[in-house]
Parts: C-alpha cells; sequence; structure tokens
C-alpha cells in the first residue's frame, strides 16, 4: 500500500483546517493500516489510512460504534470529524480517518492491577454497548480482503470434531449478543503506569457474543509467557473485575469462556497460515503458539 503523502498532507489541511501541521511520524506497528503522528501544536493527530478493501460503510458504521462509546468513556479514542462534519474521506482507493494524539505505551500485562483496570473498562464498553439506539448489521468489506484457509485444509491440530459440533450449534444457544471492540488487547489498550488513556483501533468491531470478547481479552491479558497457556490467577482476577462491574454479559455463559478462545485462536492461525500460503509475511513462532494452545485448552475451564 502506498499513498502520495504530499498530497495527502494537503488534503488533511483542507478537510481538517489543521494549522501549523508540522512532522509526520510513521508508526511501524500499524498492521493493516499505515498510520502517522502528525505533529500540530499542542494538539497531535493520528492519521491511518486503511486498505482498499475496507468499504466506507463498513468504516462508517465503526466510527458511528466508537462515537456512541466515546460519549460515556473517557478512554474511548473516537475519529476527529472534519469541516464537513464527516469522519472519513478516501484518498486514492484508500480511507483515511484522523484521530486525536493520546499519550499511552502499549498495555503492560505484568501489572495486575492494571488488568483489573482493563476488565473493569471492557465491561463499561459492553454496557455501553447495548446501549447503542442506532446498532445495524455492519456492512462487509470487499470480496478483495484476503480470505482464510478452507476448512478442508485445516492442519490436523484444528479438527476437532467435538469442537465442530459446539461451533455449529452457536446460534441456538441463547447466548447475549450485542456490538463488541472486536480486539481488544494489550496493544489496543494505551496506559501510563498509573491509568489506562485510550481504547484504539475499533476496526474489527462487530455484532458478535459478548463471551467470544470476554473470553478472548482474558486469555490476551492473562496468558503465560510462551503463549500457549492461561495463567490461572491472573484469568481469575481479569473475570472477577470484569463482572464486578454488573455488565450484560452473565457469569452463566462462562462456561462457554474457553471454547470461544480457541475459536478465536484457530482462526488467527488458520489466518496466518494463509499469508504463508499466499507468499505474504507471518510471525511462525506466534502461530506455533496458538497452535499449541488450541490443544492445551481443550482440557481447561475457566
Amino acid at each position: 500500500m502506498q499513498v502520495d503523502i504530499s498530497q495527502l498532507k494537503s488534503e488533511i489541511v483542507t478537510r481538517y483546517s489543521v494549522e501549523n501541521m508540522g512532522e509526520w511520524s510513521q508508526i511501524i506497528n500499524g498492521d493493516e493500516c499505515l498510520v502517522w503522528r502528525v505533529d500540530n501544536g499542542t494538539n497531535p493527530l493520528i492519521v491511518r489510512v486503511s486498505p482498499n478493501w475496507r468499504t466506507v460503510d463498513e468504516l462508517q458504521w465503526v466510527h458511528d460504534f466508537t462515537l456512541h462509546c466515546g460519549r460515556t468513556i473517557p478512554e474511548v479514542v473516537a475519529p476527529v470529524s472534519a469541516r464537513d462534519n464527516s469522519t472519513l474521506f478516501v484518498f486514492q482507493t484508500y480511507p483515511v480517518t484522523v484521530y486525536p494524539f493520546i499519550e499511552g505505551d502499549t498495555f503492560n500485562t505484568d501489572n495486575l492491577a492494571m488488568c483489573e483496570e482493563a476488565a473493569r473498562l471492557l465491561a463499561r464498553i459492553h454496557k455501553a454497548a447495548v446501549t447503542w439506539q442506532d446498532v445495524r448489521p455492519r456492512p462487509a468489506s470487499k470480496t478483495t480482503r484476503p480470505q482464510a484457509l478452507l476448512r478442508e485444509v485445516y492442519p490436523p491440530v484444528f479438527q476437532d470434531a467435538e469442537f465442530d459440533a459446539w461451533e455449529a450449534q452457536l446460534p441456538t444457544n441463547g447466548l447475549t449478543i450485542a456490538p463488541i471492540h472486536g480486539d481488544y488487547y494489550c496493544r489496543n489498550v494505551l496506559a501510563t503506569d498509573a491509568r489506562i488513556t485510550g481504547v484504539i483501533d475499533w476496526d474489527e468491531a462487530d455484532i458478535n457474543y459478548l463471551m467470544a470478547e470476554v473470553g478472548w481479552s482474558t486469555w490476551e491479558f492473562s496468558q503465560v509467557e510462551t503463549g500457549d497457556d492461561l495463567d490461572d490467577a491472573k484469568a481469575r482476577a481479569f473475570l472477577a473485575a470484569y463482572f464486578a462491574e454488573d455488565p450484560p454479559c452473565p457469569k452463566s455463559e462462562m462456561r462457554d469462556a474457553i471454547n470461544f478462545i480457541r475459536l478465536r485462536l484457530r482462526n488467527e492461525a488458520v489466518g496466518d497460515l494463509a499469508r504463508k500460503a499466499r507468499g505474504e509475511e507471518w510471525d511462525m513462532e506466534y502461530t506455533e503458539g496458538e497452535m499449541r494452545a488450541f490443544a492445551i485448552l481443550k482440557q481447561r475451564i475457566l
């Protein structure tokens, strides 16, 4: 993905009435996006260019949801509105969004007290999500979005008939469904040593099972250093903090938490293997850890 930076700068100045635009510093860990920090006097900005398989409609849905949550949760980092009140525009086929820059570093999961704070914040996000009056199905990405592997070619570790049967009955099991952040983990939660300063990157937000996000977030904030199992004490503390906030996801749904973690592990790992098959960059060590975890967690209970 390449864009003409000089033209993009001019577009930002025009659309957002930016004055005193200073240096653009590219942020390397933008995953699917190109991301820059833009110095702008005392109010630096983030400019985020999404891949062109993302549609304006799906990103507008994400922005509407983020703006809703941001009205009651100050840690939610919502997009900046342009002069015409829009929150994104298309530049050379790529959707572009501007955000305020938020001070903070990638979340440190070694800090148990902060992990508990992240759990409480997740509960607050879920409580806000169920009050979104304008909720609607999320529009799809373009068909050019990179695809994962077909189930028929999954590696043997992911061939689990009992697990597949659990997944097949999900639509009929009555679990709580609502909008979710979709990727609530340490790199998307900014913090100082004392507090959480921002929740960013809502592009994977969707309407889904709340327990899918509770389970996966527990995994992300509570896994052992090798990345293939849960730290029981940290997991219990995270979940206790989450449920102490009286979220809309009831404790009774914890019976499905481990399977939701395994579902996400499998989805992420086969996505990485699909990237490998396409000749794209992938993290072999991380993927192998997810494959081990999928097997290990089959015997676990939360």
